[in-house]
């Protein structure tokens, strides 16, 4: 899709560039010790791959949902408890927010902070 297609071309014209950077011996690259070394950015390369491939694969399968009429309830990354709705009874999985059956969103979820520890260090050094 387009989005999966322009992400693909931005990754792929960084690494690019990265890597006519090393051909060049770059000043700013030779100096930065992740970035000056050929090891590092085929790791990024290799890295990257599979989730460039994930991002097509998410895509498409999206696109097929909306074109079936499918919509899915957003899903929750965290850890929590499976509940019951307490509008219909239906018992749901914990990494649901709004209800399977009903569709109401889960009155008594509150979101998680997303970058706890983040936060933390960022308070600890300003």
């Amino acid at each position: 899709g387009p989005t999966s297609a322009f992400v693909r071309h931005v990754v792929q014209f960084l690494l690019k560039q990265w890597r006519a950077g090393l051909a060049e011996q770059l000043p700013e690259l030779m100096q930065d010790t992740v970035f000056s070394v050929e090891a590092e950015l085929q790791k990024v390369e290799n890295g990257l791959k599979p989730l460039l491939d994930m991002l097509v694969r998410v895509e498409l399968r999206q696109r097929k949902a909306k074109r079936l009429g499918r919509h899915t309830a957003p899903k929750v990354l965290t850890e929590r408890d499976d509940w019951e709705c307490p509008h219909c009874k239906y018992q749901n999985h914990g990494e649901r927010i709004s209800c399977r059956k009903c569709k109401r969103d889960d009155e008594d979820y509150i979101e998680p902070d997303e970058f706890p520890k983040f936060e933390e260090l960022i308070l600890e050094k300003v």
